[in-house]
């Protein structure tokens, strides 16, 4: 089990009749996240491309007119993660979301990833971070980035 941080990022594809229910879950499972350790950034909703923004590489990327939500949410470590996964499943409100979107969610399909850093901006800015602030000084630390293990902790 890995000790560093667990970012998710999890995308969305809503059907727009159904917005004003999304946001009702959106604002449940903010609620959920933050009630069992983890710290939401929020979600973020497609919109339209501001005039004249071409795309940088045209040849590799296109433009996506379907309505598209993206949350993104941390855990200190991967035995946080799973015990909130463990614990939603007996919070009444995590029961009732599940009963409530289990059969009949407010999008068409989702995906989702889990992401650590590859690179990071400079530490003034890092120091900002609003996914990883509370989780102590070592939560920068990655396998992957070849600085070893984190051990994250929680502060406050």
């Amino acid at each position: 089990m890995s000790e560093t941080h667990v970012v998710c990022e999890v995308r969305y594809h809503i059907d727009r009749d159904a917005l004003d229910e999304f946001r009702i879950y959106a604002r449940t499972w903010m609620r959920l996240i933050e009630r069992h350790g983890g710290k939401h950034d929020g979600y973020l909703i497609s919109r339209q491309a501001p005039v004249g923004a071409a795309m940088s590489f045209p040849a590799v990327g296109n433009e996506d007119a379907s309505v598209v939500a993206v949350a993104r949410f941390a855990f200190p470590d991967d035995a946080s993660y799973l015990r909130y996964r463990d614990e939603v499943g007996r919070d009444p409100d995590g029961i009732e979301a599940n009963l409530r979107y289990g059969t009949n969610p407010p999008f068409k399909r989702y995906e989702r990833t889990f992401l650590e850093h590859l690179l990071r901006i400079n530490e003034a800015l890092r120091s900002n971070c609003k996914l990883c602030r509370g989780f102590g000084p070592d939560y920068r630390k990655s396998p992957a980035l070849g600085n070893g293990p984190a051990i994250a902790s929680r502060s406050g």
